[in-house]
């Protein structure tokens, strides 16, 4: 799309770490392995930037409420030649395809969104709805799916509070035809879609 070459898929890589028994940092859509294959997992924010070095010393640290300054770009759970996008990057995806007030539109498919929400994937991105959150949230009452996908980037907000540190994600609703960019917390798990360095 323009000169980016992005995935096509929610990547599904299970991150092999844990953060010592409070949740796992990568999941199954209600912890069923069949849910992986359609939506791709979800993803803590330090699963998604390779807070363990795992990969690549880039987001190193950059764990569950810890400020952090990352050298971009950072390839985080990605494979080798591919990283997590960061504002830039799908800001240049957007204008890529005529802005951010079209994006949702062209890039959400006309299958998995509720109502009449679904898009065109006129260039085949293929963005599906998935419900986000903790894993220990998926208990049966929330109620996203099918309204909304939320996408990770590589980029903390430019304030955070004393209890909690933000970070930049875009995100698809069902009803709109924009992208929204918002924050949220580092716990919840959301979707990651990887690009060509």
């Amino acid at each position: 799309i323009g000169d980016q070459w992005w995935m096509a898929q929610n990547l599904n890589y299970a991150y092999p770490e844990s953060d010592d028994g409070l949740d796992t940092l990568s999941y199954c859509y209600e912890s069923l392995a069949k849910n992986c294959d359609v939506y791709g997992r979800l993803y803590t924010w330090s699963a998604a930037m390779d807070s363990a070095a795992v990969f690549s010393e880039n987001g190193k640290g950059c764990g569950y409420e810890v400020d952090c300054s990352p050298t971009m770009p950072v390839r985080g759970i990605c494979p080798e030649g591919w990283h997590l996008p960061d504002t830039l990057d799908w800001g240049k995806l957007f204008t890529a395809i005529g802005g951010k007030q079209k994006a949702g539109k062209l890039l959400k498919t006309d299958t998995s969104w509720s109502g009449w929400g679904g898009g065109d994937d006129a260039y085949g991105f293929s963005v599906i709805s998935v419900q986000f959150g903790r894993k220990s949230d998926f208990d049966g009452n929330r109620g996203f799916k099918g309204l909304r996908a939320r996408f990770w980037t590589s980029r903390q907000d430019v304030y955070f509070t004393s209890t909690s540190i933000f970070v930049l994600y875009y995100e698809f609703l069902n009803d709109k035809s924009d992208v929204g960019m918002w924050v949220e917390g580092k716990k919840y798990g959301l979707s990651v879609r990887c690009v060509q360095d």
